[in-house]
């Protein structure tokens, strides 16, 4: 996938140095752009074009909150992450299409995983998490076509929705489908595929082979020095590095509907 540009802002020049650290250590960023307040950050886009702000929310002047509203009107806006130290923020957040959500102070472990979902996402031709900013020609529908998923079943074409998935295991050059009424369609499709495509949809990946649809799970459970993700008729294993994305996407989710 293309390495992401980034533009990251904060007026604290310390938390900045950290960030940008983060961004060029990650191996996931290609050009990486530190600005210290908002005013810097829009002269910034408006010189050079950019796959994805990070932004702190509480600063002097313009706030990380504002700056993605004027950020949301361009013609082709990068995706929006904030880093914040407040907690209470999450559901504005969501309200301006942030595509992540991550509490200070942060770390590696992290921030890769929100990467690669934006990664993944822009890949796909779709928008950050909670965006729905109109895409243009082929990517559109390509986006599209994996809202719906065509099962070819024992003579039968089955159609089924995406809403419909619980969660989602790898079986070699296959994915099984485990929907919400029991059904477990075996489908020709890349697991690559169908977490790029439905990154922006509410799926989140817990484990090399299982893709979960984050409104299935129940609870999210310690046991024996492992961690457990718990659906309506399966509790699946949590790969260490997985925990805590998953964690605060549950968090970020939670306080969205709320």
């Amino acid at each position: 996938m293309k390495l992401l540009n980034v533009l990251a802002v904060d007026d604290e020049l310390p938390a900045l140095d950290e960030l940008a650290f983060l961004l060029n250590t990650s191996g996931l960023t290609g050009r990486v752009v530190a600005a210290s307040d908002s005013t810097n950050a829009l002269r910034e886009l408006r010189d050079r074009s950019f796959d994805l702000v990070i932004a702190d929310i509480a600063m002097p002047g313009l706030g990380g909150l504002e700056l993605a509203s004027v950020i949301g009107r361009f013609a082709d806006p990068p995706s929006v992450v904030f880093v914040t130290a407040h907690a209470e923020y999450a559901l504005e957040a969501f309200d301006v299409g942030a595509a992540g959500y991550l509490l200070k102070p942060l770390d590696a472990a992290r921030l890769s995983p929100v990467l690669r979902r934006v990664m993944a996402s822009r890949a796909a031709g779709g928008v950050g998490e909670g965006e729905r900013g109109p895409a243009s020609g082929g990517e559109r529908e390509e986006h599209d076509r994996m809202d719906i998923i065509v099962v070819e079943q024992a003579g039968k074409t089955l159609l089924v929705e995406r809403s419909q998935v619980a969660w989602v295991e790898s079986a070699g050059d296959y994915v099984r489908l485990h929907t919400f009424d029991g059904r477990s369609p075996l489908v020709r499709v890349a697991m690559s595929r169908l977490e790029a495509a439905w990154a922006t949809e509410g799926f989140t990946r817990v484990h090399r082979q299982h893709l979960v649809n984050l409104r299935a799970v129940r609870e999210l459970r310690g046991e024996g020095g492992k961690v457990y993700v718990v659906l309506p008729d399966v509790t699946l294993g949590v790969a260490r590095r997985h925990v805590r994305d998953l964690h605060d996407q549950l968090v970020f989710l939670a306080r969205r509907q709320h």
